[in-house]
């Protein structure tokens, strides 16, 4: 009976010690999962923080400054599905400072290639970059031109409105397109060279038109920036809304060509990021 006893005794201790360990294991798994938790919070919130401070140094025209912060966002922001739409904004902001602000198209070009390897951009990402590094191209083309070095302001926009308005008499035919090869010839000085005039914004627009429907770009979709420079710089305007149904149309005529009958999710988002920009509160 005593024998019984003792065999039941340790029995319960055994079984006290066992729970008592498993518990502890449990507890530890729970504090670990907590901690990385906590660790993880505290990383968004400095991610946040970081981009908070870049877009109140660009908005008060501190570029030089605002640029490490911008270029260190993408490096370390985990929003690479960009639901928020961050990115896409972070992405063209880098570009004007390169381009507008100290153009300088060879370190824009530099600084995009090299994240247009980064295997975490999505496919409108990765869009908006490579239509970045055309657009540095295209600066650099234009600065080596001659032909239009000594036209005015007026000379550029009023030429290129000519041929543009002539290749919408019968758009996507060989001599529309042939009309638009020649207005972009006129409107990337006047854009390069007249960022402050106030028909900038037509030029943008005119630019993004032809770029879309030019026998290359319908290939390589991605130069479509200029379309989205009229949305960013002309929010909630006629203008915007109309950059957004050409930036829309010729995503849809890019993919349709490619055999694909609906667009990628990333590519829904990026139009959709745009697309409230553009029309501000309407549906």
């Amino acid at each position: 009976m005593q024998r019984s006893a003792l065999r039941r005794f340790r029995r319960l201790m055994f079984c006290c010690s066992f729970m008592l360990m498993t518990s502890s294991d449990a507890f530890s798994a729970v504090e670990a999962a907590d901690g990385q938790a906590a660790r993880e919070e505290l990383e968004a919130i400095r991610i946040d923080l970081l981009y908070r401070n870049a877009q109140r140094t660009f908005q008060r025209g501190e570029f030089l400054t605002a640029l490490p912060l911008l270029q260190r966002y993408i490096q370390v922001s985990a929003d690479y599905e960009d639901e928020t739409g961050r990115l896409f904004g972070v992405i063209d902001q880098i570009a004007q400072i390169y381009i507008r602000e100290m153009r300088d198209p060879d370190k824009a070009i530099q600084f995009f290639s090299r994240i247009d390897d980064d295997p975490r951009l999505t496919n409108a990402q990765r869009d908006a970059v490579k239509g970045w590094i055309s657009a540095a191209e295209d600066w650099k083309r234009t600065r080596a031109e001659i032909g239009t070095k000594n036209l005015s302001a007026d000379q550029l926009f009023s030429t290129a409105t000519r041929y543009y308005r002539r290749a919408l008499r019968a758009p996507g035919s060989p001599a529309a397109r042939a009309d638009l090869i020649i207005a972009t010839r006129y409107l990337l000085p006047f854009i390069q060279e007249h960022d402050d005039d106030p028909r900038i914004g037509d030029a943008l627009y005119m630019m993004g038109y032809a770029r879309s429907y030019s026998l290359i770009d319908l290939e390589y979709w991605s130069e479509n920036q200029y379309l989205r420079q009229v949305i960013h710089r002309f929010p909630h305007t006629d203008l915007a809304r109309k950059a957004w149904q050409r930036l829309r149309d010729s995503a849809t005529e890019r993919y349709k060509r490619a055999g694909h009958d609906e667009l990628p999710p990333s590519i829904l988002q990026m139009l959709e990021t745009y697309r409230a920009l553009a029309m501000g509160d309407e549906s």
